[in-house]
């Protein structure tokens, strides 16, 4: 990850490899090396091999989320068949309906949403998350998610960045309390 307190400077882009010592490969990792170099047809079907393969286990529920992430890829990617395809993604994640990986269907179909440009439904889908799996041991991943869509929509949207803002007020009050959040707000 990389760590920024403040937003005044331009990052060009980043490279980033992987690599291990181990014998062992995740079995994601396959599908992972086709997502990074824009193969989304590879990836979407080993994701969903995997899935399968792997039902009731968290690998296959992983394979599931990264399965939908490929399908928004595509759906970026393609803009001509785009809606068919952001439909597809919404389809994939339902998939994770009741199973311990829940709210990461919330997620992704925000992350559908957002790819959309649809605002409303990205933040319904984030907050419907936080309400129905407040005790949930992965409820930390979409409030992280929600602290960085509020300060990415603050350098590009201000409408956006209300709205974010509102959402963490009224269900995460305590990022408030962070320094580095009082200095955003100050900013």
């Amino acid at each position: 990850g990389l760590l920024c307190r403040d937003t005044d400077f331009d990052i060009s882009p980043i490279l980033l490899f992987m690599g291990s010592q181990n014998v062992q490969v995740n079995c994601l990792s396959v599908p992972d090396a086709f997502l990074m170099i824009k193969d989304y047809s590879k990836a979407l079907s080993e994701y969903q091999r995997i899935a399968c393969s792997f039902k009731r286990r968290a690998e296959g529920r992983e394979a599931t989320f990264r399965a939908g992430i490929t399908l928004i890829e595509m759906g970026k990617s393609n803009r001509p068949k785009s809606k068919e395809i952001f439909a597809k993604a919404l389809e994939e994640f339902e998939k994770l309906h009741k199973t311990p990986g829940a709210p990461l269907e919330y997620l992704g179909k925000s992350l559908v949403y957002q790819a959309e440009k649809n605002l409303d439904e990205e933040t319904k889908c984030l907050e419907l998350a936080i309400r129905m799996y407040s005790k949930h041991p992965l409820i930390h991943v979409i409030k992280e998610h929600i602290m960085f869509r509020l300060h990415e929509t603050a350098q590009k949207d201000r409408i956006g960045a209300y709205t974010f803002a509102l959402l963490t007020i009224r269900q995460t009050p305590n990022f408030y309390e962070k320094k580095e959040t009082q200095d955003f707000l100050k900013n």
